[in-house]
């Protein structure tokens, strides 16, 4: 039996929670969830600001600087 669209949506939804990822608006990994809420907390002035110097760039796998 073929599946419908929605059930390979349902279950690809599925082994992507299953790998620990939260959806926000595109999958991340709980560690970048936090980060986003931190960002989102500060930005509403509901958390401790961190200078920006002592962030991290983060880390795309993609150059910053085109060639």
């Amino acid at each position: 039996m073929a599946y419908s669209n929605a059930e390979k949506q349902r279950r690809h939804r599925q082994r992507l929670k299953a790998r620990g990822l939260v959806h926000v608006q595109a999958w991340v990994t709980p560690e970048q969830a936090e980060a986003i809420r931190r960002i989102m907390a500060e930005r509403d002035g509901n958390a401790p600001h961190e200078p920006l110097g002592q962030q991290r760039e983060p880390e795309t796998g993609f150059s910053q600087n085109p060639a």
